[in-house]
């Protein structure tokens, strides 16, 4: 998929996250045991298994509420696509190996 496609895809909430399925009954994030609902918040600034992407894009291991609405309105988008290129590939990688 291409990068621009799924930042729009992030803008719009319309990616495929747990939070945003609406035939499935789980809704909790399929990487972490936070218990925390898989929205773009949580994929973005404060999983804790893509801690290493977030340190490794934007030298900061969370981000907040702020930032990542400065991010999604185009404050480092190379940055961003760069965290949801390695970020996405991991979580599918991690979901298709424990079947989440």
């Amino acid at each position: 998929m291409p990068l621009y496609y799924m930042l729009i895809k992030l803008r719009g909430e319309v990616i495929h996250l747990n939070g945003y399925c609406f035939n499935k009954e789980i809704k909790l994030c399929s990487l972490c045991n936070r218990r925390e609902v898989e929205n773009v918040i949580h994929f973005i600034g404060t999983c804790p298994i893509l801690k290493e992407f977030r340190i490794e894009c934007f030298q900061n291991d969370t981000l907040s509420f702020e930032e990542i609405l400065e991010l999604l309105n185009g404050k480092d988008w190379p940055a961003l696509l760069k965290f949801v290129k390695l970020s996405w590939n991991y979580r599918f990688l991690l979901v298709q190996e424990f079947n989440y």
